[in-house]
């Protein structure tokens, strides 16, 4: 069950998926994370036991948006550690949170149905035709009765229409999230978890690279990525210091804890099925 697990991940977070399939899809994937493969069947009685798809396959595909009070959205703001909900300019009312949630929602609801007719399916509407679409899109794979995920998933540029800007977009959200580990690492480095934290490292590709045990080329990488998230200093351009070179990777502790929102992913149940 764990390489399912891997394989989950692999295809809906790190290939991208995540971004172009509906929330309501984690229902379906994830069950098959966890059996491996399931029947339509079996897949709609896993989907009855749940409230949100109390309907199975024929619930909607579409979650109602949330929506808040100003009150609710004061309290928001008070427990997201330090992070307002929106951070630049006055405290917008609830009624203008909800009204732009909806307007994604017809956004999302539109370019869906660009993506299914680009497949020639019908507009997507319930969690059936959600699984046929990721079937047309080679997210799932149906054999002998049974879909699964497809361990050879494609991209979602190789099978979507996207414009040149998003798939440029893509390709650097991908990037990003290939060296996102290694640059939580470094960042480890400075304790910011700890009561005596550290506001500057001296040190070289070489050094970090042994010290993570980590290729030099992915140090170089995730030093970028904490350079282009702002809130990190670097002396030297790393992909152009040599291994040896010294420089010095600064933090900005008050842009670190503004811009930081830690999201943490539990891990898959460990049992063997």
């Amino acid at each position: 069950m764990r390489d399912t697990w891997t394989l989950f991940t692999l295809v809906y977070v790190q290939s991208g998926w995540q971004r172009f399939l509906p929330s309501s899809s984690i229902a379906v994937l994830s069950y098959l994370a966890t059996e491996g493969a399931a029947s339509p069947t079996e897949i709609d009685e896993e989907l009855r036991g749940n409230v949100d798809t109390a309907e199975g396959l024929t619930s909607d595909v579409w979650e109602p948006p949330l929506e808040f009070t100003d009150e609710e959205l004061r309290q928001l703001d008070e427990n997201s550690e330090g992070i307002p909900l929106v951070s630049d300019g006055p405290r917008r009312s609830a009624e203008v949170v909800n009204a732009q949630a909806q307007a994604t929602r017809i956004q999302e609801i539109a370019e869906l149905e660009v993506f299914s007719s680009h497949l020639g399916l019908a507009a997507i509407r319930t969690l059936a035709d959600l699984l046929d679409f990721m079937t047309a899109a080679q997210v799932t794979v149906l054999a002998d009765g049974q879909y699964s995920i497809n361990p050879a998933a494609p991209l979602p540029e190789e099978v979507l229409p996207l414009t040149e800007p998003r798939r440029e977009t893509e390709a650097q959200l991908r990037w990003n999230q290939l060296h996102q580990e290694m640059s939580q690492q470094i960042i480890a480095l400075f304790k910011p978890e700890q009561p005596y934290s550290i506001n500057s490292l001296s040190t070289t590709i070489k050094e970090l690279a042994q010290k993570l045990g980590a290729d030099p080329q992915s140090i170089r990488e995730a030093l970028v990525i904490l350079i282009d998230e702002g809130d990190f200093t670097i002396t030297r351009d790393p992909l152009r210091a040599a291994a040896d070179d010294p420089f010095n990777v600064n933090v900005n502790w008050e842009a670190f804890y503004v811009s930081r929102l830690p999201v943490r992913f539990n891990n898959p149940p460990s049992e063997d099925k």
